[in-house]
């Protein structure tokens, strides 16, 4: 576009420059029509390095610009990453809590299976005295319980799948 403008003034110039001689021409004086012939090509030059001059500074604008892209799209890369890394470590301390609400369910877990098996031994020599097969049907029936306590312990030990 500048270059456009800068070959429309150089187109002007020279037109009127031309003029110019072209009526110093019609007067007779030769000298005067030479002297404005190079003055419209010096004019005409002039222009010619200032259009130079403009699509020059119009390149160095577009460097500019393309530098400014390069550093944007560096900036959104390492903007990515900084997210990556985010994700990466809320990942791995959700698996940290996963882990730790499973070792506190495995140890109330054994707690239970501790009183149970507790609860049998009493109930065993409670049953005892009550009579041999009250307490059969007691210990059976704690054992029982113990023994499910235990499979839900290792239920929960077993890693989610």
């Amino acid at each position: 576009m500048m270059r456009l403008i800068g070959r429309k003034a150089l187109g002007g110039v020279v037109l009127g420059m031309a003029l110019a001689a072209f009526v110093g021409c019609g007067q007779g004086d030769k000298s005067a029509s030479e002297s404005a012939g190079q003055a419209v090509e010096e004019a005409a030059g002039d222009v010619a390095a200032a259009a130079d001059a403009v699509g020059d500074s119009a390149a160095a604008m577009g460097a500019e610009a393309q530098d400014a892209a390069a550093a944007a799209g560096s900036a959104v890369e390492a903007a990515g990453q900084d997210a990556a890394a985010a994700v990466e470590a809320a990942g791995e301390s959700a698996a940290a809590a996963v882990e730790a609400a499973g070792d506190s369910a495995a140890a109330a877990v054994d707690s239970a299976a501790a009183g149970a098996a507790a609860a049998a031994d009493q109930a065993a020599a409670a049953a005892t005295d009550a009579g041999a097969s009250a307490a059969g049907a007691a210990a059976s029936a704690l054992d029982a319980a113990a023994q499910e306590a235990e499979a839900a312990k290792k239920a929960l030990e077993q890693p989610a799948q």
